[in-house]
């Protein structure tokens, strides 16, 4: 270039300055475009909202007006107007009852001082909640008022005894905390309940997960974290915190949490959440809150919109539901089956396409069953017995909506299918609260135990025995068995049969002559049968000291949202410590949509 009079021009000058910067835009545009392809897609638009939340807002239909209804058995394919197979309505409770205009998604919770349940539905307006002791008289007691204004997105989940509430495109909502317990009191219903606590460390999130195991509550969809898992502590209920962030797969729009204990030995005992990102299962180890550590991020053929799944109780397999592909594609509601025995390499095994066209929204899982909330083709519930080979079978449904099984976003949003009642409680967006049962009762062999841990001190030398129960809390007869290794412990019988309701006291035998020195032993029994629950393993502890007597123990207590006191161990003449607790595996723990 050449200078004039010893000079730049200043206008030589300026378009290189131009040119720089264009040339610096240019580069910045193609990094951010090729970001959002590559593992981050553009969840929201201006308006905050996902595609999803858009498609739902263009094929909106008003609150039915609907009568209440009384029993209705399911007879001849019917339960007065709604559709069934093989469930009964119990009763029906319009949005008009609530004074709300939409419905959203639902959870129960069971009183642990007198097992009453309870259904917790939220609304477009706030979340009310009813008492279903009595399932076919349910008893409206009252709502708790939305934190901010309405939203047709609002979720709700439980943990010690507290209610967590989370709603999206409604501004500072954050997360209303709410004590149940309250619901004990209630003298002239409804009322209108206040809040006990409020968590503002964010404003909107579509969904809320918790994870009982560990009292983590995980925000999913929220304007922090890039729109990925926001976790808050809840351990303290009415204290909740701040506990990290996972942004680097961008926005979640649903996730299970879990203490993982499926086939993958490498992770077993870490916490585990399983993202749906949109267009992935996005697999992420969460134990260290300061440092989440994605596992995987794998997309699959003829995704539309990944949004929610859930684990069989094993965590071999976790069945994930798609919100656009019905539409997208033209085939009926399809249910995809991964196979996650390797969280660093998941794959989808197969997938199950059920009769209607319907748009699947949020399942869950118990036992040998799924339950899908299939929009307007209603409740769904499919066996999954076969679910290694890759295949499902629907064995019962309800459809709240009569009038068609399309493609929308209207009719049936979730449901909750782990009360110990049996009873299902199903939310529909324009219709209200279902209270349904299965007729006759779905097969469940389940198998409980109590107490959680079993263990002895005791002299070098000596023999001890302490009582392990094995129970059959479900409504099938099934055989069980039990296996352990270690020379010092035995445990008779070894197994048998046990009909529903029926318990078995079983001999665990210490002996600390089989061992050499003092110390501190440590097994585990394994559980196994032709039950239909994950069961954990049952721990048993030794702890051997020079001579100075003998006692039963109970070092460890193993405590869930449903406690049951009084089990009371016996030794000969000596006083043992009391057991307080039986842990019961129907007691589940679940989050959703």
């Amino acid at each position: 270039m050449k200078p004039i009079n010893g000079r730049f021009t200043r206008r030589t000058t300026f378009s290189l300055l131009v040119g720089l910067l264009l040339a610096v835009l240019l580069l910045w545009t193609q990094g951010e475009w090729l970001a959002a392809q590559e593992g981050e897609p553009q969840a929201q638009d201006q308006s905050g909202l996902t595609e999803s939340m858009q498609r739902m807002l263009e094929s909106n239909l008003p609150a039915e007006n609907l009568p209440p209804l009384g029993a209705t058995p399911c007879v001849a394919g019917m339960a007065g107007p709604y559709p069934c197979n093989d469930v009964d309505l119990l009763a029906f409770i319009p949005l008009a009852t609530f004074g709300a205009s939409y419905g959203a998604d639902i959870w129960g919770w069971t009183d642990p001082l007198d097992g009453t349940e309870y259904a917790l539905i939220s609304l477009d307006d706030g979340t009310a909640f009813v008492d279903i002791s009595d399932p076919v008289n349910p008893i409206y007691l009252g709502k708790l008022p939305t934190h901010t204004g309405s939203s047709i997105w609002r979720d709700v989940e439980v943990y010690a005894n507290h209610a967590f509430i989370v709603a999206d495109a409604n501004g500072s909502h954050g997360m209303q905390v709410f004590d149940l317990t309250e619901l004990r009191d209630v003298v002239s219903p409804p009322v209108t309940f206040s809040e006990t606590d409020h968590y503002s460390g964010f404003g909107s999130s579509h969904t809320l997960v918790i994870n009982t195991d560990t009292g983590y509550a995980y925000s999913a969809g929220s304007g922090t974290c890039n729109g990925g898992l926001h976790f808050v502590n809840i351990q303290d209920p009415t204290n909740p915190t701040n506990a990290g962030c996972f942004s680097a797969d961008g926005y979640t729009h649903e996730t299970q949490c879990v203490v993982y204990h499926g086939p993958d030995t490498q992770h077993q005992g870490k916490e585990v959440c399983f993202n749906s990102n949109e267009d992935t299962l996005t697999i992420v180890n969460v134990t260290n809150k300061a440092a989440p550590a994605q596992l995987s991020r794998t997309s699959y053929a003829g995704s539309g919109y990944t949004h929610q799944g859930w684990l069989t109780e094993d965590h071999h397999y976790f069945l994930l539901d798609d919100e656009f592909d019905e539409s997208n594609f033209g085939h009926n509601t399809r249910t995809r089956i991964w196979d996650v025995s390797s969280l660093d390499a998941p794959f989808v095994l197969d997938y199950y396409d059920g009769p209607t066209p319907a748009i699947d929204h949020n399942l869950y899982i118990r036992g040998n069953y799924v339950f899908e909330s299939n929009y307007e083709a209603g409740l769904r519930i499919l066996d999954l017995s076969d679910v290694a080979n890759g295949n499902l079978s629907e064995v019962a449904y309800f459809d709240i909506y009569p009038s068609g099984n399309s493609p929308t976003y209207n009719a049936n949003w979730g449901n909750y299918p782990y009360f110990d009642s049996g009873v299902i409680v199903v939310s529909g967006r324009q219709q209200g609260l279902f209270i349904l049962q299965p007729n006759p009762p779905l097969n469940m062999a389940t198998l409980a135990y109590s107490p959680g841990v079993v263990g002895a001190t005791l002299d070098l030398g000596q023999t001890v025995t302490g009582t392990l129960t094995v129970s059959n809390t479900g409504n099938l007869t099934f055989t069980f068995t039990i296996s352990e290794s270690q020379p010092w412990v035995s445990v008779s019988p070894t197994g048998g049969p046990l009909a529903p309701n029926e318990s078995l006291a079983l001999d665990v035998l210490f002996d600390a002559s089989a061992v050499g020195s003092t110390g501190d032993y440590s097994t585990t029994l394994a559980f196994g049968g032709d039950f239909h629950n994950w069961v954990n393993p049952a721990v048993l502890t030794m702890h051997v000291t020079e001579p100075s007597g003998s006692t039963l123990y109970l070092p460890t207590v193993f405590h869930d949202d449903n406690l049951a006191a009084g089990l009371t161990l016996s030794l000969g003449g000596l006083i043992l410590l009391p057991a307080v607790v039986t842990l019961s595996i129907l007691a589940l723990r679940h989050r959703r949509r």
